[in-house]
């Protein structure tokens, strides 16, 4: 990462109920919280970040808890969709905000459904990046053509064998390279990173215990009022994009763009569209319904 980037981004400590949650924060201006996935932290967010700060907005992208610098709470059902839901809450209200655009991928996508869902007076807009709706994803992971995609979800149960499959830098290289479209998307210095935060103490089983709890939870997000973009990458080694089929039944205020030159890690893959699309959908600055505040309470 460019030294002039870091040196932007400012890195917080945000007591969020029952955990503190590590958040980095770049720019000044209307709220946008960009939740990431598996197996990543806030670095994923570091070049969409940067635009959004140019843009007049304030980048907001929490390490989830069991991530990289966020506590690390023991137990599978620490891990479930109602805590995931209720951390985000917490850390919106945190940091002294009312309403907030809302991005999220993979894992993030998915709580960010359920928040959009559960408290949508909490979201303004929202922009989904390859993330199914838990209730389409649970349908669809019956299904085998997502069944054989899905693997890992189900290889994620097992005990114990997970987490030393996980641990491997093997992994990381494969994980991100291997479903990327460009693997120098993901040069050794990044991998390191990513690498890093998954040897952290507890983070291997806290973020494969996002996968153990939701086979023991019902998804929670049903019906999504907000205004939503979804940006899919059509090449997605993970997810099918039959995913998507149904959708408006739960959002019925949807826009769907297909990417078909990207996969999973679609802001990797085509980062330039990404941010173009992301800054079209979610309103200027000057408009946006509320100022904005960096006051942490931390």
């Amino acid at each position: 990462m460019p030294p002039e980037t870091r040196m932007t981004v400012q890195h917080r400590e945000v007591e969020v109920g029952e955990v503190r949650l590590h958040v980095a924060i770049q720019g000044e201006g209307p709220p946008v919280l960009l939740l990431h996935g598996f197996p990543e932290f806030w670095i994923t967010w570091r070049e969409l970040m940067q635009s959004l700060a140019d843009a007049g907005y304030c980048a907001i992208a929490p390490d989830m808890r069991g991530y990289n610098l966020s506590d690390k709470p023991k137990g599978i059902e620490s891990y479930s969709w109602t805590h995931l839901v209720r951390d985000m809450r917490g850390l919106i209200l945190a940091l002294g905000h009312t309403r907030v655009q809302l991005i999220g991928h993979d894992w993030g996508g998915m709580v960010a459904w359920s928040l959009a869902s559960r408290h949508p007076e909490l979201v303004e807009r929202l922009v989904i990046m390859n993330a199914g709706h838990p209730r389409l994803l649970a349908r669809k992971l019956r299904k085998p053509d997502q069944m054989k995609k899905s693997w890992y979800v189900f290889f994620f149960q097992l005990p114990v064998l997970p987490e030393l499959y996980v641990k491997r830098r093997a992994f990381t290289v494969g994980w991100l390279r291997d479903w990327a479209m460009d693997p120098a998307s993901f040069p050794d210095e990044l991998i390191d990173e990513y690498h890093a935060a998954l040897l952290r103490p507890r983070a291997a089983r806290s973020t494969i215990n996002y996968y153990r709890a939701s086979f023991r939870n019902d998804a929670i997000a049903s019906r999504v009022p907000t205004k939503t973009l979804v940006i899919w990458g059509d090449r997605d080694k993970a997810l099918d994009v039959g995913l998507l089929d149904g959708l408006e039944r739960y959002v019925p205020d949807l826009e769907v763009v297909h990417l078909p030159d990207a996969g999973h890690w679609v802001m990797a893959d085509q980062p330039d569209e990404v941010k173009r699309l992301v800054l079209d959908f979610i309103p200027a600055p000057n408009v946006a319904s509320q100022p904005s505040s960096t006051e942490t309470g931390s």
